[in-house]
């Protein structure tokens, strides 16, 4: 784990656990009596594709403000997801792994405060189904019967999308300036595109949306999450990186199931600007998700 610079907080450290995994050690010692035990004890940032380490911090600078007492950690996600292998993207995710298992799901440990998942865009979405995938594993020492008890909140904002082709090209071109280029680079996209469904359609894949939307509309993202565990989607119409009537066919499945959601409808910001947007409303919902959450601590299963 080497040490990396932070502009955050002059007491917040921060240490690369890997190539896509950042985690920010809050200022306050994790046994001081200074501790919330109502806030999360662990934060976990999911970053949208090809997003900048600079904006991501942002995020963990607010919690330094919302959360102080937090440990964050920050996932970036890359438009390559697309053409990377099951191995490949587990490597990646293993630190933040690694920090799961020894902070909340080791049987041998009593767990302290909770879990609070925080994703942006479809990026952020895909590594966490890619995480919920490696959680299924058996886990070394653990007694499955052996309950661990910690509440969870989950915050997904401007996501699901339903349209992987539109997405990737969105992606991929975002921060092309040059007409020409962009022009060229949809042109060669829609060509690679169109190998990518041929083959997959052949093997008989799905279309990796598809999971993504079925993912998000299980109860157990993560162990202890279940239908009771309180989420807030934050997204708004004009959004050109996501539909909001993608966003809402989503909302009306997953409130058909029974499952605890908030909404939070922003007019007139853009893919992940709600935060920006309106900086009190934005983080007010978030702190009130994880109120709900403490209230009724969820259980862990391994």
């Amino acid at each position: 784990m080497t040490p990396i610079p932070s502009n955050l907080a002059a007491e917040r450290r921060a240490e690369q656990l890997g190539t896509d995994v950042t985690i920010f050690h809050p200022a306050v010692h994790p046994e001081s009596p200074e501790i919330d035990v109502s806030h999360p004890s662990l934060i976990l940032v999911f970053g949208w594709m090809d997003a900048p380490i600079s904006p991501l911090r942002k995020y963990v600078q607010a919690y330094d403000t919302v959360y102080p007492t937090a440990t964050v950690v920050v996932v970036k996600s890359h438009a390559s997801f697309f053409l990377t292998g099951t191995k490949a993207r587990e490597a990646a995710l293993q630190p933040l792994y690694d920090v799961l298992m020894s902070r909340l799901y080791d049987v041998k440990k009593t767990p302290s405060g909770g879990l609070l998942i925080h994703v942006l865009s479809n990026g952020g979405a895909f590594q966490l189904m890619v995480l919920h995938d490696m959680l299924q594993r058996p886990a070394l020492d653990t007694d499955p019967n052996s309950p661990l008890e910690f509440p969870i909140a989950l915050i997904i904002d401007s996501a699901p999308g339903e349209n992987e082709y539109t997405s990737m090209l969105a992606s991929f071109t975002a921060s092309m300036r040059n007409p020409v280029v962009r022009i060229a680079a949809k042109i060669s996209l829609s060509l690679a595109y169109g190998i990518y469904a041929i083959i997959t359609t052949m093997l008989g894949m799905r279309p990796v949306f598809q999971d993504l939307r079925a993912f998000l509309a299980q109860p157990g993202l993560l162990p202890g999450a279940d239908k009771n565990t309180p989420r807030v989607y934050f997204y708004s119409e004009v959004d050109k990186m996501v539909s909001y009537k993608a966003i809402e066919s989503h909302l009306a499945q997953v409130a058909a199931l029974g499952f605890k959601v908030r909404v939070e409808k922003f007019s007139g910001s853009q893919h992940v600007s709600h935060s920006r947007k309106d900086g009190d409303r934005y983080w007010a919902a978030v702190k009130e998700t994880w109120s709900e959450a403490a209230k009724g601590r969820a259980r862990a299963h391994l």
